[in-house]
């Protein structure tokens, strides 16, 4: 195929749609849709050639991970994003590049190192916001194949981590436990069931804005106390049914500009591809209230 031949052929394609849906043949018209096309970006534009650079490898495999293998050398924009965001010193990253760069894996990969290195302990561990479900959902399947390609996140064919999605939608019960995702058979991996993610706590939650927006306005009475609770307390406990004794670390994202409370985070971040929180348990020093 080649991009020269085929502008040509859709752009006279475009042409004979035209002449023939639109026949001029009034004398002050005849004519015109012809000098309309031959008049240079009259109708469409030429076509254009795109180089595509490289992105730069790094020169050696990180060593921050323990729980994960890489399955190849990563890129430096994702070497210098792994060397920000693991380890309990991580830093808020932005990072802008091209399609196809891996961005994904710039805080995928440190967000299951982290929930590796925190295996065992109660709450969500990672929040991950979505602007459209296609995307939480395309997402949702490759965290699932990161999991089960990671024989140390596995405990035989059982998964040390648990991902949820809390969108919204869908009709009856979804899916109770995590799986190995097929996607010849719509097996997607995650747990998708409401009612099991408010029993228990997955370690990554996958969530979009509305469902978002509906749990931090949406007042939940602790059935324990009886006190009703608002804003990111409500976002935990209609997720969780229960307190998590945590505080918010620090906030890893990627692709978005947002402030410094962690409520404050959520409601001014305009249109990012994913926001992480680590909600870690806290440090004696610091209060676990605020």
């Amino acid at each position: 195929m080649l991009p020269s031949i085929l502008a040509k052929q859709l752009q006279q394609g475009i042409r004979d749609y035209i002449e023939t849906t639109f026949p001029m043949t009034n004398t002050p018209f005849a004519g015109s849709l012809t000098s309309l096309f031959d008049e240079k970006d009259g109708v469409y534009h030429q076509p254009y050639i795109s180089v595509k650079l490289p992105f730069r490898m790094a020169d050696k495999m990180p060593g921050c991970f323990d729980g994960l293998k890489l399955p190849f050398m990563p890129y430096v924009h994702q070497e210098k994003a792994y060397e920000r965001l693991t380890g309990e010193a991580g830093r808020s990253t932005l990072i802008a590049t091209g399609t196809g760069s891996g961005k994904t894996e710039c805080f995928l990969n440190p967000v299951l190192e982290y929930c590796y290195q925190h295996n065992g302990e109660p709450g969500i561990k990672a929040l991950i916001i979505y602007p459209m479900n296609a995307l939480a959902t395309d997402q949702a399947r490759r965290i699932a194949e990161a999991i089960y390609s990671s024989p140390k996140l596995l405990e035989g064919e059982k998964p040390k981590i648990t991902v949820g999605m809390y969108v919204g939608g869908g009709k009856g019960k979804g899916a109770t436990t995590m799986m190995k995702p097929d996607k010849k058979n719509n097996i997607l991996g995650v747990i998708t069931d409401h009612e099991t993610m408010l029993n228990q706590a997955p370690d990554i939650l996958l969530t979009n804005y509305k469902m978002l927006d509906y749990l931090l306005e949406k007042e939940v009475v602790n059935k324990s106390t009886g006190e009703k609770v608002t804003s990111l307390e409500a976002m935990m406990s209609a997720i969780v049914r229960k307190a998590i004794s945590g505080h918010v670390e620090s906030c890893k994202f990627v692709r978005s500009t947002i402030g410094q409370d962690p409520v404050t985070k959520i409601q001014e971040t305009s249109s990012p591809s994913a926001i992480c929180f680590r909600i870690v348990p806290p440090h004696p020093k610091v209060s676990s209230s605020g």
